[in-house]
């Protein structure tokens, strides 16, 4: 949602305030809740501070259609009220709803929900052709995609924490016209059947039966990012995801999976692939090779 702010010259600064109001209520029907920072990211990526949004979430907390709470991290977090639901159902027609229990829950996933969030502003970045669905519109129903489909091998399921889009040209070497990224957030250290669980997961995703998963007729999984805080996470996921490999490979498209499974740094303007990674790691490069896996090598820069 990599929108403009509505402060261009030749408005009514009655209308500019309505539409800047009405673009925050978007955000939070969208996300659920966000701190200060990403109301801010969410609505005006392209300003400096967070200035704006604190001015519009404050009109917003006057008209009594936001509320907030502190979040685990001290930021203030904001969520919709039932009349600014009730706004956008009536001004906007957006099926909006309000969580009753916002201001007693408790927020355990908290730090894990904003680095999912802060993966969609990333890639947001890219320009008008790539878009999101956060992790509360995934959890609502309201995304292309909400599991995994039961066909595939991990008879759990498993839940994207995003997910993200990108608009292409259809020609004769793509038949899709928009390509789908699966998101995993890798917040704490998992215990190895849940690690073990993502990483069939991810495989399953991207590779099972050397096929691609089609969704829709327009549609297709074309990758998936990994979101690594710690260089720990990163170590972990490689060697999880050779390791499986080599026991499955029959399964699985191996050399897809090594260039379309990314790794992301918060904060980093770009993933790596994880075959690229793994190549510049000398002690997983010697775990790939006693594996005996193998992937084209990535061409020189």
């Amino acid at each position: 949602m990599n929108t403009p702010s509505i402060d261009g010259h030749g408005l009514d600064n009655r209308i500019k305030s309505r539409l800047n109001q009405e673009k925050v209520l978007r955000a939070l029907h969208r996300f659920g809740w966000l701190p200060v920072r990403q109301v801010h990211r969410a609505c005006w990526p392209g300003e400096a501070t967070p200035r704006t949004a604190q001015r519009y979430l404050a009109q917003l907390l006057t008209l009594k259609q936001v509320q907030f709470k502190d979040g685990p991290d001290g930021s203030r977090v904001y969520a919709l009220t039932s009349a600014g639901a009730r706004r956008l159902r009536v001004e906007l027609g957006i099926e909006a709803t309000h969580d009753a229990d916002f201001m007693r829950r408790a927020m355990p996933s908290y730090g894990h929900r904003c680095l999912a969030n802060d993966v969609a502003f990333w890639w947001a970045k890219r320009g008008p052709d790539a878009g999101y669905y956060t992790e509360h519109e995934i959890a609502t129903g309201r995304a292309a995609v909400t599991s995994a489909p039961q066909y595939m091998t991990d008879p759990l399921g498993k839940v994207p924490d995003a997910l993200l889009t990108l608009q292409c040209p259809v020609t004769e070497h793509n038949q899709y016209s928009r390509w789908l990224v699966w998101v995993e957030v890798e917040y704490s250290d998992k215990p190895k059947p849940a690690h073990d669980h993502m990483v069939a997961s991810l495989c399953d995703v991207l590779g099972y039966a050397r096929q691609r998963w089609e969704i829709g007729t327009d549609s297709v999984l074309k990758f998936a990012v990994v979101v690594c805080p710690h260089l720990s996470h990163e170590h972990k996921l490689a060697e999880g995801v050779m390791q499986f490999l080599a026991r499955n490979s029959g399964n699985y498209d191996v050399p897809y999976i090594a260039a379309n499974l990314f790794i992301w740094r918060p904060g980093s303007d770009t993933a790596i692939s994880l075959g690229g990674w793994i190549e510049g790691q000398p002690a997983m490069l010697a775990l790939r090779n006693q594996l005996r896996l193998w992937w084209p090598p990535l061409p020189k820069q």
